[in-house]
């Protein structure tokens, strides 16, 4: 009983907890209003017999 409490109370020392803050920046403001930014709709059509899908990068404005 005692070589388990033995190995076992070193292994717990060792563990390490890394705690990371995730910094996010948000922009407001006249500078930061009227932006265009790019999105990607995808729609399903028939072409050649087939279902294919067809993506097209649509811009617009926050």
């Amino acid at each position: 009983m005692t070589g388990v409490a033995a190995t076992a109370a070193p292994a717990a020392a060792q563990e390490r907890v890394v705690v990371r803050e995730r910094t996010v920046v948000r922009h407001t403001g006249p500078r930061y209003r009227g932006r265009w930014h790019n999105r990607r709709v995808c729609e399903k059509r028939w072409r050649h017999g087939r279902r294919v899908t067809v993506c097209r990068t649509v811009r617009y404005r926050r």
